[in-house]
């Protein structure tokens, strides 16, 4: 019968495709199966990785004040310990030198303080003879200044006296002239001198009127001759002679004026010149009184003065002697002050080895515990290195990358992404299991519709026609169905189920057309019968 064979042919290669779709849809569950465990435990490994690395941050972060301040204590101890090298070092170099030198003063030490040995005696008799000398130098000495001070003191009193008499002799001398003047003329009694007073008042007053009639003239033509000058009457060699004779005028004028304030003063009342002849002589008398006085005082200056001198020579002598004692029990004292300090060096340069001993000791633990902090250092570095290092793998991944650069904190990022891809993988392994199933459920309902499409070849049923026409449509429909949402899944990156898929689309339409082609064959020949 027509399309009988093709039925037959169809509906076995539809068996077999069938099969293979089974085959590969199981395959590709387990697949599936095996892809769900290995994303899961890679999951379960980048969390734990991730969940080390977030421990291992916050353990840096609960340190790292810890560690800040250890670095500065390091810091802050090698620089002390560095200055401690230093000094020691220079302390080493203060030792040797000093060792240098005492070695180097040793045989001077020895001969020195034999030379003072033997000249302790001596040394201890000179010191006493110079005590005992500089006790009578300063007794002396004290005598001296007390002569000196009364010798210097009586001679100001003395310049002082003898300044004061000279003053008033002075005063006196210059008032002699006048003294006498007025001695001779009240020498023959108050009524002679008194007429002689009025003869010279008449005189003065007769002189005084004469030249106010000559100063008032003189006023007059010197009025004149501005008037004259201002007018310009009078220019020229007249006005020059009449200007020098008004100068002339002047001039005897200012000599008569003062012929007669020296007249005038000469007109002094008796009682008045009587006493100033007491006070003249009053003043005399207390000169004279002094000047054996400062005579005396002068002769005492003088006997003093050699004396003073003399005791001045005695003292400079007493000093010299001193000054050479002294040099010799200074030459002793300075050789036991080297002896002195040379011992005083060995004491120091013992100090010195002992605290050198020390500070090496100290350095040596200082040294110690500088290599501990830096080994603890050290870890927390190296740990703090390790989660750099975790942080930098972690950017390795660029969605990971992406959200730190986004400024999301490594450890989140790490953890979304990780979601992230979870949704995804899950998504992609239940669309592959849905095509799976889908394989699977193609390849029964196909494989159901070959048998009956092959027990139709056989012996043709209307059942059996009907039941693969049916399961054939629903097998076609459903690889159709499959094969897109496939197509729209990257069912290409599994070759395997994707050929299982094409083939039970491609064999089930082929089985569709083979069946309905028998179908109407056989409609056909029971038509015609």
């Amino acid at each position: 019968m027509k399309g009988q064979k093709m039925l037959k042919v169809c509906s076995i290669l539809m068996i077999l495709v069938c099969v293979y779709a089974m085959v590969a849809g199981v395959l590709g569950i387990l697949d599936v199966n095996d892809t769900k465990t290995l994303k899961e435990n890679e999951k379960a490994e980048k969390l734990e990785q991730i969940k080390i690395l977030e421990e291992g941050e916050a353990t840096l972060e609960s340190k790292r004040a810890d560690y800040e301040a250890g670095l500065e204590k390091i810091k802050a101890g090698q620089e002390e310990y560095d200055k401690g090298v230093a000094t020691l070092e220079a302390a080493k170099a203060q030792y040797a030198a000093g060792e240098a030198k005492l070695a180097s003063n040793t045989a001077a030490y020895q001969s020195g303080k034999a030379q003072l040995a033997a000249k302790a005696a001596e040394y201890k008799a000179g010191k006493a003879t110079y005590n005992s000398g500089l006790a009578q130098y300063n007794a002396g000495l004290a005598e001296y200044n007390k002569n000196k001070a009364a010798y210097d003191a009586g001679l100001a009193e003395y310049t002082a006296g003898k300044a004061q008499y000279d003053a008033g002799l002075k005063q006196l001398q210059e008032k002699t002239a006048t003294y006498e003047e007025g001695k001779a003329a009240v020498a023959n009694g108050k009524d002679a001198y008194e007429a002689i007073l009025a003869a010279g008042q008449a005189k003065y007053n007769a002189g005084k009127a004469q030249y106010d009639t000559g100063l008032a003239a003189y006023e007059a033509a010197a009025k004149q001759l501005e008037a004259a000058k201002a007018a310009g009457i009078l220019t020229g060699d007249a006005l020059a002679a009449k200007e020098a004779e008004l100068a002339a005028n002047k001039a005897t004028l200012d000599a008569t004026a003062k012929q007669l304030e020296e007249g005038k003063a000469k007109l002094i009342p008796y009682d008045t010149i009587m006493a100033k002849i007491k006070e003249y002589e009053a003043g005399k008398a207390q000169l004279d009184s002094k000047k054996p006085l400062l005579d005396a005082a002068k002769t005492k200056l003088d006997a003093s003065g050699p004396q003073l001198t003399a005791g001045k020579a005695k003292l400079d002598a007493a000093k010299a002697q001193l000054a050479t004692g002294k040099a010799k029990l200074d030459e002793y004292e300075a050789g036991q002050k080297k002896v002195a300090e040379y011992e005083a060096g060995q004491a120091q340069l013992a100090s010195a080895a002992k605290q050198i001993e020390d500070g090496e000791a100290k350095l040596a633990e200082a040294a110690k515990m500088l290599e501990e902090g830096k080994t603890q250092l050290a870890e927390f570095e190296a740990g703090e290195a390790k989660v750099k290092e975790g942080f930098a793998k972690l950017q390795e991944n660029k969605d990971v990358k992406a959200k730190i650069d986004a400024g999301v904190k490594p450890i989140a990022a790490a953890k979304e992404v990780i979601e992230e891809e979870t949704v995804k993988t899950t998504d992609i392994l239940m669309s592959r299991l849905y095509q799976y199933i889908a394989v699977i459920l193609v390849a029964i309902l196909g494989f159901i519709a070959s048998i009956l499409g092959t027990g139709a070849a056989k012996m043709p049923s209307i059942a059996k026609i009907k039941g693969g026409i049916l399961l054939g449509v629903i097998t076609l429909v459903l690889a159709i169905a499959a094969n897109i949402y496939g197509a729209m899944n990257t069912y290409s990156d599994f070759p395997v189920q994707m050929s299982a898929l094409v083939a039970e689309g491609v064999f089930s339409f082929l089985f569709v057309i083979a069946i309905f082609r028998y179908k109407n064959a056989l409609v056909a020949l029971l038509t015609a019968e």
